[in-house]
């Protein structure tokens, strides 16, 4: 069962960053992320927001090829390949990876191994609400850098720890659970 924030973030003092002073192992990892809600509704605003975002990176495209890290059941993806994107992901699960790799796309499980791909293969790099989630970010981030071309972007989302839904919920905000 999962433990709320007050129970394991610290805050540094100098510059005020919130981060998980309890880091997770692979193994309860990949327990929590087995049973992770799956089915979730997919609305038609949040597929508007993304062919948004899509087509706001035209400008980027060459390689033709987008990878979402932490990809979920594929729904952002799916759209990029509806708008003729090469859609590549990872995730945690061999449910999830399984899901996607039936909607046709690319498909790794677990922690982003960039020795799968070619240097710079990538036009853009998408993570939504999943660096939150990463126990090493910096080296993470350098997977990134590595991957993606001279040129490409990356396009992170994280829970905001300062929104007003946290202040309004108090003790029962619990978008930051552990792992």
């Amino acid at each position: 069962m999962p433990y709320y924030a007050k129970d394991y973030l610290v805050q540094c003092q100098n510059c005020r960053f919130v981060f998980a002073e309890k880091i997770p192992s692979p193994q309860e990892l990949e327990a929590y992320y087995e049973g992770y809600g799956r089915n979730d509704y997919l609305s038609p605003l949040i597929v508007r927001r993304y062919e948004e975002l899509l087509q706001s990176w035209e400008k980027y495209r060459q390689t033709n090829r987008i990878l979402d890290v932490g990809c979920g059941i594929g729904y952002f993806l799916e759209t990029a390949q509806k708008m003729g994107w090469e859609a590549y992901g990872t995730e945690y699960t061999e449910r999830a990876v399984a899901i996607c790799a039936a909607k046709g796309i690319s498909m790794q499980k677990g922690e982003l191994n960039p020795d799968l791909y070619a240097p710079e293969s990538f036009d853009i790099i998408t993570s939504f609400e999943v660096i939150e989630h990463i126990n090493q970010p910096r080296a993470e981030m350098v997977k990134f850098y590595h991957l993606l071309r001279k040129g490409g972007a990356v396009y992170i989302t994280t829970p905001n720890f300062n929104s007003m839904l946290r202040y309004y919920l108090k003790e029962c905000y619990n978008v930051i659970a552990y792992p």
